[in-house]
């Protein structure tokens, strides 16, 4: 990876900022066991951020940055959970653990069943949108502007008439650091919402989105032999009236 870097840092201090940016953000990638070197992960993304900071203070349009693709994930969208009811908890953990241990009971018992936390919601209630998230490599990495993106199922009207999203001002995470963040949802009509993206500025430089979706594989049991169907699944909420 080093004369990649040498070769981004030529583009730069010949003036190609644009082409430095991009040749910085391919180093910036989970690192595997022949890469994982602290070290070089800090120095990778220093010199993606000076770069980036360049590059946007020579250019007049202050999007220029819009069209890159980071190749980074922070969330993992199987983990990713709706909830009622009660502002974001430090035993949230916990109540996970007796959601499982119940589900795991109810399965020995033969009982096809689930402890299913998924709710209607109250149109003018609060819910929350819980995103687990990874910092994948061996630098302190800082998300602002944080927020998930959401579409209407039902209504035909923008989003923000039907939906107040929170937005989180900075997301801090440490070397491979493991975060739960909850985003405050508030609906305002009756309507099924899917949540199918997570939003976010990588350093306060770069616009970046992420998929909340995710394959789940389900095999037929009656046909043995049958293949594996890959389904995509993302988030969803009911929301109604206090009249239903």
């Amino acid at each position: 990876m080093d004369w990649i870097n040498c070769k981004g840092r030529l583009k730069y201090s010949t003036g190609d900022t644009a082409g430095a940016v991009r040749q910085f953000s391919g180093l910036l990638r989970s690192p595997n066991a022949a890469d994982n070197i602290l070290e070089s992960d800090k120095m990778f993304l220093e010199d993606f951020r000076a770069a980036c900071q360049h590059l946007v203070s020579t250019k007049a349009d202050d999007r220029s940055l819009d069209d890159l693709d980071i190749p980074l994930c922070f969330c993992q969208a199987t983990q990713t959970r709706l909830r009622l009811g009660v502002e974001p908890r430090d035993d949230l953990a916990e109540w996970e653990g007796v959601e499982d241990y119940w589900n795991k009971f109810l399965k020995l018992r033969g009982d096809h069943a689930h402890l299913d936390t998924r709710q209607s919601a109250q149109v003018g209630e609060p819910f929350w949108v819980d995103l687990s998230l990874i910092n994948p490599i061996e630098a302190d990495v800082t998300l602002t502007d944080f927020t998930v993106i959401a579409e209407s199922l039902v209504n035909g009207l923008p989003i923000a008439e039907i939906v107040t999203i929170e937005t989180i001002g900075t997301v801090s995470l440490r070397p491979k650091e493991h975060a739960m963040v909850s985003i405050r949802v508030t609906p305002h009509l009756q309507t099924t919402i899917k949540f199918t993206h997570a939003s976010y500025t990588f350093l306060s430089l770069v616009p970046t989105s992420e998929s909340l979706a995710f394959q789940a594989s389900a095999s037929t049991i009656q046909q043995p032999n049958a293949e594996a169907k890959s389904t995509l699944r993302m988030p969803f909420w009911k929301c109604r009236s206090e009249n239903d």
